[in-house]
C-alpha cells in the first residue's frame, strides 16, 4: 500500500518533493540534517521550497538548507517565521464577494487567489519579491525587485542589497554554514554607538566592494520559488485526485 497522501495545508514528503523539484530522498536528507521546520505545514514546505531554489542555481543541498535556515531564523520577523511568498497582500486583491482564505497561511492564500489570474499570474515575479544573492560563494546578501534594500544593516544605498553574512565551508556539505553579520558587529540596538556605526560602516565598504568587483555571483527569487513550489503541490494533487 502506497503512503497516504497528505491533503490542505499538511504535506507528504512527496508534496515537499515535489514543491522543490528535488528527491524524497533530498528532502529527508535536509530534514535529517535539522534544516528543515518541524512537522509537516506550510513552514516545512516554504523552506524546502526555498531550498529548491537555490539548489536549481547550483547551491549544494545541504548549503543551501544552510543559507535558508540562517534567513527564514535572523532575517523575517513574519508569523510563520518563513520568508515571504508575497500572496497575503494578493489576497487583499480578492473580490469583495469571493470567500475569505481558510486560514492565515500562505497555502490558503495561494487556494483563493489561484482561480483569479487578474490577481495571481503563475511563474510571475512580484515587485517586493525577496532576492537571495550569493557572491563567489562567499558572501550573501538579501533585496527585492524594486532595487531597495530590506533591512538597514550595512547596506550600500537604494540600489543595493543589504549585506545578511559570511558563508563558511560552501563545499563541505554538512559543515556548510552562515556566520550572520550580527554575530561580528551585534545587534541593531547598539547602532547609535560609534563603535557599532565604525564598524558597520567599514563592513560595508569591504563588502559592497567585493560585491561590484566579483567575478561569479547569482541570484534567486525565494518568493517566487515559494509561489512556484505551491503551483506544483495544487497542480500534483489534482492530477492525483484525476487518476
Amino acid at each position: 500500500m502506497g503512503r497516504r497522501r497528505q491533503s490542505g495545508d499538511k504535506f507528504s514528503q512527496g508534496d515537499l518533493a515535489v514543491a522543490a523539484g528535488v528527491s524524497r530522498r533530498e528532502v529527508q536528507h535536509v530534514a535529517d540534517m535539522g534544516l528543515l521546520p518541524d512537522g509537516s505545514d506550510i513552514r516545512a514546505l516554504k523552506r524546502i521550497a526555498v531550498i529548491g531554489g537555490l539548489v536549481a542555481a547550483g547551491t549544494p543541498l545541504l548549503a543551501a538548507g544552510a543559507l535558508a535556515k540562517i534567513l527564514a531564523e535572523m532575517e523575517f520577523n513574519r508569523t510563520d517565521g518563513e520568508l515571504p511568498s508575497g500572496l497575503d497582500y494578493l489576497a487583499r486583491e480578492l473580490p469583495k464577494k469571493s470567500p475569505s482564505p481558510t486560514g492565515a497561511n500562505d497555502f490558503w492564500y495561494h487556494r483563493a487567489v489561484l482561480p483569479y489570474p487578474k490577481i495571481y499570474t503563475p511563474g510571475a515575479p512580484l515587485p517586493s519579491d525577496v532576492l537571495i544573492e550569493v557572491v563567489e560563494r562567499k558572501l550573501l546578501f538579501i533585496g527585492n525587485l524594486r532595487g531597495l534594500p530590506i533591512l538597514n544593516i550595512a547596506t550600500g544605498g537604494a540600489d543595493k542589497a543589504s549585506f545578511a553574512g559570511w558563508i563558511e565551508n560552501w563545499e563541505r556539505g554538512s559543515q556548510a554554514r552562515v556566520v550572520h553579520v550580527t554575530e561580528r558587529i551585534g545587534l541593531m540596538d547598539d547602532e547609535e554607538n560609534p563603535t557599532w556605526r565604525k564598524t558597520a560602516a567599514a563592513i560595508t565598504r569591504q563588502v559592497q566592494m567585493a560585491r561590484r568587483n566579483a567575478v561569479g555571483w547569482f541570484a534567486v527569487n525565494a518568493s517566487l520559488a515559494i509561489r512556484n513550489g505551491l503551483d506544483r503541490v495544487a497542480e500534483n494533487r489534482e492530477e492525483a485526485t484525476v487518476a
